[in-house]
């Protein structure tokens, strides 16, 4: 069978899908592989499942001191990590999947990848749909929250599978606000989301594995290629999990001692800023918005803006600074 050598991977060149489970509980390592397959792309679609133990993972711009219990997550063995892409803080443990699905921009299709979810529970009889911004639900609760980012024509969905997470210790990490608990209908973390065994009481974490698998293959109506251990750069994995673990990326986001928030439908934003003589001289944003660029693109903007001109007074973040958010 014709091999070719692409990026790292030796590769099948009669497929499009690949295929990959890792065996490690280790939040660094789970994602520094998935930086590797956004930043060594493959020249189709890889669907990656991962499980983390004791983990709470943070989006991007998230401050994690606001999104959970770090003191005590820690004190219990448990790990903080920060991914690449947007959105809300989620807790892993060993009894959760995660799944990530990367492709270069002409082969993303994230109706596709919802419809391998989606599909691969209805073997079990659950009907699940993709509900607000970025969840999935089945008997009307949440199961699932998805994330995306994109790097250099290379897109990354991925998305937490509940099977049979121990909610209390999600409630116990999680600092989830008042505000987005009223906006669902519930009083606790633990109210809002469901495991799919109290559903499906026979439902396993390897059965699903394989579910997901002929589900991806049937999507594509083409079979996937294993992806080994040695397919990856045991260098680069080794160079991005250090950073993963390090305080510069966990905590190193300054903070500013002026400070104003919103929530919109779409995620909360906290502007901290810095300001001397009415010009604003540092910024950094708090946001659990999914568009990381955008995030990006406002900070840069801000910089060297005069305060009194962008209304960043009150209680609120003002509409000429939301407004580039969401353009």
């Amino acid at each position: 069978m014709l091999t070719v050598l692409i990026s790292g991977f030796t590769i099948f060149n009669m497929s499009n899908l690949y295929f990959y489970v890792s065996d490690s509980l280790n939040p660094y390592l789970n994602i520094s592989k998935e930086c590797f397959f956004v930043e060594q792309p493959l020249n189709g679609v890889v669907l990656y499942l991962w499980s983390n133990e004791r983990t709470v993972v943070i989006g991007k711009h998230q401050n994690a001191a606001r999104e959970c219990d770090v003191r005590s997550l820690l004190a219990d063995g448990g790990t903080l990590a920060r991914r690449y892409s947007g959105g809300g803080a989620v807790f892993h443990d060993a009894h959760n999947l995660n799944f990530t699905f990367v492709a270069q921009s002409e082969f993303y299709d994230q109706n596709k990848h919802f419809d391998v979810i989606v599909n691969a529970l209805k073997a079990y009889g659950l009907n699940a749909v993709v509900s607000g911004r970025n969840d999935m639900e089945t008997d009307g609760k949440k199961f699932s929250g998805n994330a995306f980012y994109s790097k250099n024509g290379i897109k990354l969905h991925h998305g937490t599978i509940l099977i049979d997470t121990d909610k209390m210790l999600m409630q116990k990490y999680l600092t989830v606000s008042k505000e987005k608990l009223v906006a669902h209908g519930v009083e606790s973390v633990k109210a809002r989301v469901v495991n799919l065994k109290e559903l499906k009481p026979d439902i396993k974490k390897e059965d699903l594995i394989i579910k997901l698998r002929e589900s991806f293959e049937k999507t594509y109506n083409t079979n996937a290629v294993d992806i080994k251990e040695k397919d990856f750069d045991a260098s680069y994995i080794k160079n991005k999990q250090k950073f993963l673990a390090s305080d510069e990326w966990l905590y190193g986001f300054e903070t500013y001692e002026n400070s104003v928030e919103q929530k919109f439908s779409w995620g909360k934003v906290e502007v901290n800023y810095k300001v001397e003589k009415d010009v604003l001289t540092g910024v950094n944003i708090f946001t659990d918005a999914l568009d990381v660029d955008k995030i990006e693109e406002i900070k840069t903007y801000l910089i060297g803006k005069k305060l009194s001109g962008l209304s960043l007074v009150g209680e609120a973040v003002t509409d000429d600074v939301i407004g580039l958010l969401i353009k």
